[in-house]
């Protein structure tokens, strides 16, 4: 809509581009991933779009088009003032100052859930891309987990060797921490072994002291 920016929008238009909008949401939540090439949207896997989904993308597909469009270049734009940051800021006082009121054995358990869950993936994949406030919300979530600021998570990033850049006046001050794989948690393993009926000292055995073969 950047050539129009200023055309008011018939019925019709809004309610196509607040279908399209939908969409893309809906289908990215599933795991849908989408490209614009060569002036036309690409989306895969294709399996994870119903056939409902695709008579509307196709209905709207000028609409797609241009939201895509106008995303990219806006997180071009990001990306190029992302370039000219440091590779890391200096770990604000106030960040650490918030870290220090956590109790030793919660930051020692962040510390500990941050060496075992989080490692540099090999490969550039775009999936495996997390900024430090979605890290805090997985590592809530783990059976270690618990509830932390966002000042407290980072710092302990920092602390923890996993360097990133400052998202230039993005919410809350989010770290780019690059491509990061969250390891599978070794105690959600255990627990769906558990549920499965395996016992406790089984579970443990195998996940934390696995035989070879022959």
């Amino acid at each position: 809509m950047a050539g129009d920016a200023y055309r008011e929008l018939s019925p019709e238009e809004e309610e196509r581009y607040e279908t399209a909008y939908d969409l893309i949401e809906e289908l990215r939540g599933c795991g849908v991933d989408f490209r614009l090439v060569d002036g036309r949207v690409r989306y895969r896997p294709a399996s994870r779009v119903s056939e409902h989904g695709k008579a509307e993308l196709g209905r709207c597909k000028a609409e797609v088009y241009e939201l895509l469009r106008e995303e990219a270049e806006l997180e071009a734009a990001h990306e190029s003032r992302l370039a000219n940051q440091p590779e890391m800021d200096l770990l604000p006082d106030h960040e650490y100052e918030e870290f220090s009121e956590l109790p030793v054995d919660k930051q020692q358990a962040l510390f500990e859930w941050i060496e075992e869950s989080l490692e540099v993936s090999p490969e550039c994949i775009e999936a495996d891309r997390r900024d430090s406030y979605q890290l805090k919300h997985i590592f809530e979530r783990s059976p270690e987990g618990f509830y932390i600021l966002d000042e407290q998570f980072r710092c302990a990033l920092w602390l923890s060797g996993f360097s990133g850049r400052r998202y230039p006046g993005k919410r809350y001050e989010d770290l780019e921490t690059r491509y990061y794989y969250v390891r599978p948690s070794i105690h959600g393993l255990v627990r769906k072994l558990v549920d499965a009926g395996v016992p406790s000292e089984w579970a443990w055995d195998a996940l934390c002291h696995p035989r070879g073969g022959g």
